[in-house]
């Protein structure tokens, strides 16, 4: 896995098949805590797919 600096991961060598993937970020520097959450289910069917998983303020 890698991490480019827009934030964006990239996982190699991904079998094609039935993913969830989950995000969760937090932040507690420097003022009020901050928690955001998501999980997106979907098919990757080729060696390269772009995948957004959108967050929500817990």
């Amino acid at each position: 896995m890698a991490i480019d600096p827009a934030g964006n991961f990239t996982f190699q060598n991904v079998t094609p098949g039935n993913y969830t993937i989950t995000a969760d970020f937090q932040h507690p520097a420097g003022g009020a805590p901050l928690h955001l959450e998501g999980t997106l289910t979907g098919q990757i069917s080729s060696g390269k797919a772009a995948v957004d998983v959108g967050l929500e303020r817990l």
